[in-house]
């Protein structure tokens, strides 16, 4: 502090140390206050000072308000407005300009001490604004020494920024809650589509029980009248009689009510798998070999892009072989005329969160996995979009009576399931069906 002589004799003023721009920035660290920089004038006047010199002082300095010492220790507040209150009458100067300060100070001021609290402090201040209270308040150690005085105005900016500060933490607060609440949302909802899931495991597990057993006891029926149906073609019939169409047609339909069974058995017995590498573009090759006669009476195109050098993966290569067949079949009755399919593999790095990839062990793939890609494209109707999400259910089924068993799809499923890889069907904006299917190359 600078300390200037500006009174008479019998009085002494310390004067204004001017604060720092951001005062308040660096005397409060968000839970304590350094006090001393937050003193706005350190201007005294002994308590044995004349009112008059008090006066000349008060002049001089443009105070509000002078500390009163008796020695150094602090004993009260002289007031500028309460001087000039006193001495302004017309005979003031003469009644009362010889009193000594120390008799005129102001009563109840506020005292802090370098180790209070703000919260304390700034309680204890404005627990009395009832007063229209505006005094400076005294900085003094805890034996009196006086430190400095500071103006209301600077607590109330303090305080101001505690409380702005407060604010900023609960919003802080209520933003971390509304994160939190959001992750429990997110995780509850993760929670009920896995519970959602094992409802449909177990459902699925049911079904698959149920049709093993209906495929056992209808297998033994089907084969007896097959070979009853055997035996008949040996007898002699007159083309007149009709019953070589007959026999023909009840061959045709247990041909039928077979492969219906032998789908069961495939969808609830899954054999187990043989794995070993395979290049899936071989086995897509063979596959579409035993359905482009088919393809091609229907005056549907095959149209093929595979990737040259596409790694190998893990395949069981007969299963892997009856999924593209019965998916290349499904296009074909799907379009059943004029139109084209598609067939198209790539490999490609996973470098980005997304459905059924994430950064955590949950998930089928994770980020950095080299996949293959197998992708299916027909230029048929579609599925109705309220139906897609039930086209790997067993049984399911949107071809007409009789063409379909429903059992198709789900043993694709399957098959890609116990691969460990994806499979995703949608309709494409400019119609037709695409068929996603993707698998870990290790």
């Amino acid at each position: 502090m600078e300390e200037n002589a500006c009174a008479t004799e019998g009085a002494e003023a310390v004067c204004e140390v001017e604060p720092a721009a951001d005062l308040l920035d660096a005397a409060w660290d968000g839970s304590s206050v350094n006090w001393a920089l937050l003193v706005d004038h350190a201007t005294s006047v002994q308590a044995s000072a004349r009112l008059d010199d008090v006066h000349h002082i008060f002049a001089q300095c443009e105070r509000a308000y002078l500390a009163v010492l008796d020695g150094s220790r602090a004993i009260g507040l002289c007031s500028r407005s309460e001087l000039g209150t006193l001495l302004g009458s017309r005979y003031g100067f003469s009644l009362f300009g010889k009193d000594p300060a120390g008799a005129h100070v102001v009563r109840h001021p506020v005292f802090v001490h370098p180790g209070d609290a703000a919260t304390e402090v700034l309680d204890r201040l404005f627990r009395r604004a009832s007063e229209d209270f505006d005094e400076d308040v005294l900085l003094s150690t805890a034996d009196g020494h006086l430190l400095g005085l500071i103006a209301v105005r600077t607590l109330v900016g303090l305080q101001t920024r505690m409380l702005a500060h407060k604010i900023r933490a609960l919003e802080e607060q209520r933003l971390a809650l509304q994160r939190s609440r959001d992750q429990l949302r997110t995780a509850h909802e993760d929670l009920r589509a896995v519970q959602l899931a094992l409802i449909d495991a177990e459902k699925l597990k049911s079904v698959g029980r149920l049709a093993a057993g209906v495929a056992h006891e209808v297998r033994n029926p089907l084969a007896i009248t097959r070979m009853g149906i055997d035996f008949l073609s040996m007898e002699s019939f007159s083309e007149e009689s009709g019953a070589p169409v007959i026999l023909e047609e009840i061959r045709i339909a247990l041909a039928r009510a077979d492969t219906v069974v032998n789908s069961l058995l495939d969808f609830s017995t899954p054999k187990p798998l043989e794995i070993a590498h395979h290049d899936m573009n071989a086995v897509i090759k063979d596959s579409l070999a035993l359905i482009e006669a088919h393809a091609a009476g229907l005056n549907i195109g095959v149209e093929s892009d595979l990737e040259v050098d596409l790694p190998e993966i893990p395949l069981d290569r007969k299963k892997a072989g009856q999924l593209f067949v019965h998916l290349f079949t499904n296009a074909v009755q799907a379009m059943n005329g004029p139109g084209t399919l598609r067939i198209r593999t790539r490999s490609r790095q996973l470098n980005g969160v997304g459905p059924n990839i994430s950064d955590s062990r949950s998930e089928s793939f994770r980020v950095g996995d080299l996949v293959v890609v197998a992708e299916v494209f027909d230029t048929g109707p579609g599925i109705p979009g309220d139906k897609l999400g039930k086209v790997f259910e067993p049984f399911f089924t949107t071809k007409p009576t009789g063409k379909g068993t429903g059992l198709g799809l789900a043993v694709c499923k399957t098959i890609v399931d116990l691969h460990g890889g994806t499979i995703q069907i949608d309709n494409c904006p400019e119609g037709g069906l695409l068929v996603t299917m993707m698998f870990k190359t290790l």
